[in-house]
């Protein structure tokens, strides 16, 4: 999790101008947000059960790739399940996020997807409930 609440951060937060000294003591381009949201922010439980005691498939992929012995194909398998369901608290130190950032987050989280092959639309959600409690 903390995985998907960095890239979700760093994708709703592109574009936006971070300023700071660099190594030849100029500005830095606005190019990424700064590195504070995902510092404070903490998934409870540790570990996340899917809903499922087995995956409902196996997805095999086929790649090629070039390595510094040349080209050469590669095959991946991928397990996979469906109508999964989590159930987590999200524990933030001094509420570092507004609303609106949440909002953005998660529709970016969202898109983006967990797991593997995310490239490939895999492991997208949809939130059925967000709230907040104090």
């Amino acid at each position: 999790m903390p995985d998907l609440a960095e890239r979700a951060r760093n994708g709703v937060a592109a574009g936006q101008p971070r300023t700071g000294p660099s190594r030849g003591g100029v500005v830095s381009p606005p190019v990424v947000a700064d590195g504070h949201a995902p510092r404070g922010v903490f998934v409870e439980p540790d570990c996340l059960w899917l809903g499922v005691t087995e995956p409902a498939g196996v997805e095999m992929t086929i790649g090629h790739v070039f390595s510094p012995t040349g080209p050469r194909s590669i095959v991946g398998y991928h397990e996979f399940v469906q109508h999964a369901s989590l159930e987590l608290q999200v524990l933030t130190m001094r509420d570092c996020l507004t609303p609106e950032q949440w909002a953005d987050l998660w529709v970016h989280a969202q898109e983006n997807g967990l797991g593997a092959l995310r490239s490939q639309g895999f492991g997208r959600f949809f939130i059925e409930q967000w709230e907040r409690i104090a």
